[in-house]
């Protein structure tokens, strides 16, 4: 009688062991995908953010006197800078800062100084993106003028 509940126990035991390390693996391999799950959301979000920020931007530009687009650029910077990878968000912020310091002491950014920070924020995005990056890179602003014949 004792050997039998001996044999009971040590199956029971077993089966409680057995049962836990179960759970255990399956709540590592739970862990490790909603890890990966929030990765590749945030690796979409962040690609959305890259192409919001370079298209308001191109906006902003085209329509430098337009309240709306610089909104919406000021917004694209601010996403950017919760969303995007650190040195993106601190090459952006800087490039920002720089537009408005120049901008309140109403003096304006030379060509090469606007496009040795766009190179630098269009590759750092790429190097997030495990992409190559450009020797150089810049928006052209569209300001037509009026033909006046």
């Amino acid at each position: 009688m004792e050997g039998s509940i001996m044999i009971a126990v040590i199956a029971a035991l077993s089966a409680i062991a057995g049962g836990a390390i179960q759970g255990y693996f399956s709540y590592l391999l739970n862990k490790q995908k909603n890890k990966y799950d929030r990765l590749r959301e945030l690796d979409n979000k962040q690609k959305e953010i890259y192409w919001d920020f370079w298209y308001s931007m191109q906006v902003f530009m085209n329509h430098n006197t337009d309240r709306e687009a610089f909104e919406a650029f000021q917004i694209n910077v601010t996403r950017l800078a919760l969303y995007a990878d650190n040195s993106t968000s601190k090459i952006v912020q800087e490039y920002f800062q720089t537009l408005i310091n120049q901008n309140n002491n109403k003096k304006s950014l030379s060509r090469e100084s606007h496009t040795k920070y766009q190179t630098k924020i269009m590759n750092s995005m790429r190097m997030h993106l495990e992409m190559d990056g450009f020797d150089n890179f810049e928006l052209i602003a569209f300001t037509p003028q009026n033909n006046i014949e």
